[in-house]
Formats: C-alpha cells, structure tokens, sequence
C-alpha cells in the first residue's frame, strides 16, 4: 500500500532536477529500477532526453552529471 504522505514528502524534498527525471520516467511508464535493467543503449538514449530536458528546463547542466552518478 502507498503511504501518500510519505510519497508527497519524498517529492518535496527532491531537487529541480531530480523533479524532472522522475516526472519524464513517470510519463514513460518506468522506474528508476526498470530503466536499469533495459538494455544499455536504450537506456542511454532515455539518459540523454532527461538530460536534455533537464538543460532545457533549468538552463544549465551544472549538476546533471552528478544526478546521474547517484541515481546509476
């Protein structure tokens, strides 16, 4: 069972950044651990349109390498 409040808290305490990444993987249907386990060059590309979208949202790409690192 999900504990709403516990997901709105882990929402809240997500940065810009991380926001993004996880509302793309949500509209694709994924997770963090399924998008491990797909195959590394779709994967790949999935990283990179979350990059990009990351950039194109906040206007930089300072931090997305070491959100990426924490998350892979």
């Amino acid at each position: 069972m999900v504990n709403h409040r516990d997901e709105l808290m882990r929402l809240l305490s997500m940065s810009p950044a991380e926001l993004i990444r996880y509302q793309m993987l949500d509209e694709m249907g994924l997770t963090e651990e399924s998008l491990k386990n797909l195959p590394y060059e779709e994967r790949m590309k999935i990283e990179e349109m979350i990059e990009e979208e990351i950039e194109r949202q906040l206007g930089s790409k300072e931090g997305i390498g070491d959100i990426a690192a924490q998350i892979l």
